[in-house]
């Protein structure tokens, strides 16, 4: 079945002509709905604290099922295709209002709007105006009679305006849709959504109103009352707060009168600070100078929240507020436990009213970004008070890990200090190799190792990281003795502070681990030039995915110096991120000149790919809310049903592996924690966005691109993958069903791929010669880093 998801706190699990599964995130509840027991009388589900709207259609060949929201209460419909927009029964109230009387506005079904317009010699229904989907209609007119742009009609539900618009510049009809939201608002003053372009601001106390251009504000604050209309609002700053299609808008008082102004909230309360803070027990103290200079704004955004209105955490406490140089300082005491809240990794502080967000929160102007200010421990976890990269304060939860105990905070602070001294004037370059947080030794990184290892490089230093605990470690330390250096000791830090090169298939954080926040160690990192050797092609996720803004050359959240690239298909998604032709090397990667599949290899192995928006969740115990799980929960499923359970391997994200095999002791023996023995054993090879596909491809296993979540997880990357239908080297399964049977087929064909897939995969990687690593250390010599 086909479905359309409207709403990002919803999770599809399962959507077939049976039945319906979705997670509920804000309610932390799991709904299971069969779909023969709904009718076109809606159903009730559950208590929803939503605004009104649709947040789930799913379509079948004869019927159309509705998931919506209706004055905080979940309710589901399924209603005949047939009679889809012939139906009495209307979901919502609306209020319609027709300014030109060719233009009529009716509702024709659960949730369809038809608008009659002469104009165009048309009926267009409206299917999308109850979802957060944009709706855009232009269509141009021979004759109108107006001469300028006009509303020719408005449609009105809670937060959603609908607008017929006549507009005289492109002499077109325009069906627009605007969503408008009221956050703050004093209660003699009006804001009212005119157009998609105009607003009336309207101060019922002293009985005047200004319309204003919304097209034409910027960050710029514009002047709307005079300062004579001030003195209705003594002791007032904000009175209106309110957001058009997601920007805010702020009408407030300054010296000189009543103002308007377009995303911008410190111009508004003219925010300054100069903040510490301070880990003390189970408290966090957020301490020092805290103002806001803004007409009649003293006290009034004295509030810490995270995330958004519902979670405030603290109130500034001001000791010395009756004495005028010492009331702007004072501090805030927060609990820790006020701030896991179990579904994150990274949170948001934010300044408000005592019922507002208001403003992100810098903690002073001479911050340095990416800064750590405390770390809070306990247990398995570490809270880390820091600022992001725009110099505003955020908080992370994250592992705990051996790096932030006593000792090794002692080991980090020494080795910083010898290496600023004992080797200020080195006379050789220091290159660390490692792999994936410095744990493992399977990929590109110990490949390129050992062949730079295979000879003298009298003006270079190689050393390899790797954890003691890694299977390894000692065969390594065997062969290459003291050059192998141990994860988290002495020499392991004193490696980084004297390093000149970094060589590595992952970034360069994984030198020690995936998430660093100590502040020698990041400002380290960030200089030193990487040479990214990947551990997959850069082919499967979008690079434009948030998570992969951090990778971006502008970001300079790391040095990369070059990027190794196995095409030129390939090579524009480098170019997507601001990387140029000189910035990458086309060599093929190195771990590919090793990639074997064993001889009696006959795995059909399932590997999800990295959900990173679930990590909090998992972390915080809750994997089993997570579609991730939930997807691998599927998958075995159906193979069990096919008969094929005994072949099947789950292999998911080192991040996740361990908890997915914590939650499922019996199915413990189809999981394999390590993707290097899995790719050897696979036989078929599935994924949905996982760049390894391409690895197995490589070694010879049937691909099967697994899509059932396309539409989900495009949604959720904020981008569209490069791999898809037309170019994919692969066959693709949009069901479970499909799945299984193409797995079959591939069995049945003893797993020959057909030529127009080893034909596509030719195009993403080019190089099949095995001299992956020859290549790389070659460039490795001349450009003189070894």
């Amino acid at each position: 079945m086909h479905y359309n998801l409207f709403d990002d706190t919803v999770e599809v699990i399962e959507a077939n002509q049976d039945l319906l599964s979705i997670f509920l995130i804000s309610n932390s509840q799991n709904i299971v709905v069969k779909l023969e027991d709904l009718t076109i009388e809606p159903r009730v589900i559950c208590e929803y604290i939503q605004k009104d709207k649709v947040i789930f259609t799913c379509d079948s060949d004869i019927s159309r099922v509705y998931l919506f929201v209706k004055e905080n209460v979940l309710y589901a419909a399924k209603i005949n295709k047939e009679t889809l927009n012939d139906i009495s029964m209307h979901a919502y109230d609306m209020d319609i209002k027709i300014f030109d009387p060719k233009v009529s506005i009716e509702k024709t079904g659960l949730f369809t709007i038809s608008i009659s317009l002469p104009y165009v010699n048309e009926k267009i229904l409206i299917n999308e105006f109850f979802t957060d989907e944009n709706i855009l209609f232009k269509k141009r007119v021979k004759t109108v009679k107006y001469r300028k742009r006009k509303v020719l009609a408005k449609l009105t539900h809670q937060n959603y305006c609908l607008f017929v618009i006549y507009d005289h510049i492109s002499r077109s009809i325009l069906i627009k849709k605007s969503k408008f939201e009221k956050l703050i608002a004093e209660n003699d003053v009006n804001i009212e959504l005119l157009s998609d372009q105009k607003i009336s601001v309207q101060l019922s106390k002293i009985e005047k109103s200004k319309m204003v251009d919304l097209v034409t504000l910027t960050t710029k604050p514009k002047r709307i009352f005079s300062k004579k209309d001030m003195s209705f609002y003594k002791d007032k700053n904000l009175l209106s707060l309110f957001i058009v299609n997601r920007t805010r808008y702020y009408v407030y008082l300054k010296l000189g009168g009543i103002y308007i102004v377009k995303g911008a909230p410190t111009k508004v309360t003219k925010f300054k600070s100069n903040l510490k803070v301070l880990s003390l027990g189970k408290n966090i103290f957020i301490y020092g100078r805290m103002v806001h200079h803004a007409y009649n704004s003293f006290g009034k955004y004295d509030y810490l929240y995270t995330i958004n209105d519902e979670n405030k955490i603290a109130k500034f406490n001001r000791p010395f507020k009756r004495i005028k140089f010492l009331k702007q300082f004072g501090y805030f005491k927060i609990a820790r436990e006020s701030l896991d809240l179990g579904d994150r990794v990274h949170y948001p502080l934010f300044i408000g009213t005592k019922d507002k967000v208001i403003h992100k929160f810098p903690l002073n102007r001479k911050s340095e970004p990416s800064r750590v200010y405390a770390i809070n421990k306990k247990d398995d976890k570490v809270l880390v008070i820091r600022t992001n990269i725009y110099n505003k304060a955020v908080y992370s939860i994250v592992p705990n890990s051996k790096m932030y105990n006593k000792f090794n905070l002692f080991k980090i602070n020494l080795a910083y200090i010898i290496s600023k001294t004992l080797y200020k004037n080195k006379k050789y370059n220091v290159n660390l190799f490692f792999e994936k947080q410095a744990s493992k030794a399977d990929e590109s990184g110990i490949r390129v190792y050992e062949k730079v290892k295979g000879k003298e490089y009298p003006n270079s230093k190689n050393y390899f990281i790797l954890d003691r605990d890694s299977k390894d470690f000692y065969a390594l330390k065997g062969k290459f003795g003291s050059d192998v250096i141990e994860r988290f000791s002495f020499r392991h830090y004193l490696a980084i502070f004297i390093s000149d090169y970094f060589i590595s298939s992952d970034l360069s954080n994984h030198v020690i681990n995936d998430r660093i926040y100590i502040n020698q160690i990041l400002n380290k990192i960030k200089e030193v030039p990487l040479v990214f050797l990947q551990h997959g092609i850069m082919f499967a996720k979008p690079v434009e995915n948030p998570m992969g803004k951090i990778f971006y050359k502008d970001y300079a959240a790391y040095n990369v110096y070059k990027n190794v690239v196995s095409s030129e298909t390939e090579a524009r998604e480098f170019y997507k991120m601001g990387y140029d032709d000189q910035d990458l090397l086309y060599t093929g990667l190195a771990t590919f000149d090793y990639a074997k599949q064993n001889k009696d290899s006959d795995k059909i192995v399932y590997m999800p790919t990295y959900r990173y928006w679930e990590e909090g969740m998992i972390y915080s115990g809750d994997i089993e809310g997570t579609t991730y799980y939930k997807s691998i929960l599927k998958v075995i499923e159906a193979f069990e049903k096919a008969g094929l359970k005994h072949r099947l391997m789950i292999v998911s994200h080192n991040k996740f592996s361990e908890y997915i095999v914590d939650k499922m002791p019996q199915h413990r023996d189809i999981l394999g924690e390590n993707p290097s023995t899995a790719l050897k054993e696979a036989r078929i090879f599935i994924s949905d966005f996982s760049s390894a596909i391409y690895d197995a491809i490589y070694r010879g296993s049937f691909p099967i691109f697994y899509w059932e979540d396309k539409d989900y997880l495009i949604k959720k990357y904020q981008a569209i993958p490069p791999v898809n239908e037309d170019n994919a080297p692969g066959p693709i399964a949009k069901s479970l069903d499909e799945l299984v049977s193409i797995s079959k087929k591939a069995i049945d064909d003893e797993y020959r791929l057909e030529e127009e897939y080893i034909n596509k995969y030719k195009e993403i990687n080019r190089f099949s010669d095995n001299k992956n690593t020859e290549r790389i250390v070659h460039f490795l010599e001349t450009d003189g880093i070894l």
